[in-house]
């Protein structure tokens, strides 16, 4: 049983936008996960309203589609990083050993302090990297 499950950009967008290619896919894996808390970072939020802006909606139904898609669950975990300098120095270990883009290696770095190894992602570099970062995928 999966506890608690880090939530990237990738997968919230598919969950959230109705014509998205993997739409069906995000709710499906989340319908098979009811007891499971979703965590995410304002990182994957500020990322979610930025992909959705391209959307060309107005603020109003961008941050309503916020609201009903991640806010109003129940399951919902907000987690962060610590802001300390050695969470810097470990987030920049992460991104110098991984072969990850700079926002992925936060992410990761995000769910390393959150204790969270498994993460919902459709994001093909953390699903071919899965062994090296010791992560799961949902």
């Amino acid at each position: 049983m999966i506890g608690r499950i880090y939530v990237d950009s990738s997968f919230a967008i598919a969950s959230i936008v109705d014509n998205h290619e993997f739409h069906e896919m995000a709710k499906s894996r989340i319908d098979k996960l009811p007891n499971a808390r979703l965590c995410f970072s304002l990182l994957t939020i500020d990322e979610v309203i930025n992909a959705i802006k391209r959307y060309k909606l107005a603020q109003s139904k961008i941050l309503k589609a916020v609201r009903d898609h991640i806010l109003d669950l129940e399951n919902l975990e907000i987690v962060s990083y610590e802001p300390a300098l050695s969470s810097l120095k470990e987030y920049l270990e992460v991104y110098s050993s991984m072969g990850l883009k700079p926002r992925d290696s936060l992410h990761l770095h995000i769910m390393r302090e959150n204790m969270l190894d498994t993460i919902a992602t459709f994001d093909t570099d953390f699903i071919s990297k899965k062994s090296k970062l010791e992560i799961k995928i949902v």
